[in-house]
């Protein structure tokens, strides 16, 4: 299908009669036919099931590499639920939303958030200052918390917790609330977990991790970047 061979008859060229727009053209069929497809580097999103460029995903700020969703499935989950509250967008709200200047429609949101708003439970394995474990089990899968973190989130009675993604660095982090979110238990009066098969398998996506029946792994966790009382924000340290 390439334009040179379809719209221009070759022996103009040989003729000299060929306009100067005609020749940039076929110069320009020329190089994309020398183009080698093979070397653009492909990448399948897991939402949308789409293999795209790696240019459709944006950039790891830390590990490096892409992130998992393309660009256009963190843009639309960004539309539908995002922001500092993350209110779901009803289609009502969303066609006023409409309403709003283009200059305003076009910016693409901070952050989104993913709620997990299902029942959870875990184990009593000791988890270190800094730390959280992801456990996935099929009778019990939890993100749980050790006695440290578990205080500080008890004592400030935040028993919710939502995933925020930074929409431009990909930095991940676990918000403590007392709205919104999966809700958080305490076992044992000291210890915090979160039992949430859909969170759970989300982090370990996010973190490269197997998903392994019986496996568990540990994950490192910031200090409460929150100065605020009616949060508590841990971001998710990637390993290097």
């Amino acid at each position: 299908m390439y334009v040179g061979s379809l719209l221009f008859d070759y022996n103009r060229k040989i003729k000299g009669i060929m306009t100067e727009s005609e020749t940039n053209l076929l110069n320009f069929v020329a190089q994309m036919e020398n183009m080698n497809p093979s070397k653009v580097e492909m990448k399948v999103c897991p939402h949308c099931g789409i293999e795209k460029p790696v240019g459709s995903f944006y950039k790891r700020n830390e590990q490096g590499g892409t992130q998992s969703w393309c660009k256009k499935c963190q843009k639309e989950h960004g539309r539908l639920r995002n922001g500092s509250t993350g209110e779901y967008r009803t289609p009502d709200k969303e066609s006023s939303d409409k309403q709003v200047s283009s200059s305003n429609s076009n910016k693409m949101e901070d952050f989104t958030f993913y709620d997990f708003e299902k029942k959870p439970s875990v184990s009593d394995r000791t988890i270190g200052k800094g730390h959280a474990a992801l456990n996935y089990n099929k009778k019990n899968m939890c993100l749980s918390f050790g006695t440290h973190e578990s205080a500080d989130i008890i004592r400030a009675d935040l028993l919710k917790v939502r995933v925020r993604v930074d929409n431009i660095t990909g930095d991940m982090h676990l918000v403590f609330n007392r709205q919104q979110g999966a809700p958080a238990t305490i076992k044992n009066q000291k210890n915090i977990s979160v039992i949430n098969k859909d969170l759970v398998e989300f982090l370990m996506n996010t973190q490269c991790l197997p998903l392994e029946d019986g496996s568990r792994h540990i994950i490192d966790i910031s200090e409460n970047l929150s100065n605020s009382k009616d949060y508590i924000t841990y971001k998710i340290v990637r390993k290097k």
